[in-house]
């Protein structure tokens, strides 16, 4: 059983060649700085309507995309996508994001705010 599974060596210095695609995606960075990171993805595998991208680089160990995902399908015609080809798109896909996100958060805000005046007038009712 063991002759089954041979192992194919590779030459002394070899490296897997380096994907001819980048793409990038802007995110928050996880500390307190407030940075934005960019993060670069490299093309996995290419298909008619789409690309599979993946963090895995020849000089780098294995990193997981996203939610433990190995690897990602980002579509070719799509306005909104995981990863962009270029940094402008990127960047630009970010702002969107963010603007999208503080959008949501304000309208949160003020839901709370609702809420808590709301409480306020029925602990003064409950009081007297």
């Amino acid at each position: 059983m063991n002759r089954l599974k041979r192992k194919l060596n590779k030459p002394p210095g070899y490296k897997k060649p380096k994907p001819s695609k980048e793409f990038y995606r802007y995110e928050d960075d996880q500390s307190r700085q407030r940075n934005i990171d960019l993060i670069t993805m490299y093309l996995d595998k290419e298909t008619p309507c789409g690309y599979w991208i993946t963090k895995d680089h020849p000089d780098n160990e294995y990193q997981f995309l996203h939610r433990g995902e190995k690897r990602r399908w980002v579509s070719k015609t799509t306005r909104k996508r995981f990863a962009y080809p270029t940094k402008e798109q990127a960047m630009y896909n970010y702002i969107k994001r963010k603007e999208r996100h503080a959008l949501i958060l304000s309208a949160r805000l003020d839901e709370v705010k609702i809420r808590l005046t709301r409480a306020y007038n029925d602990h003064k009712i409950m009081t007297k």
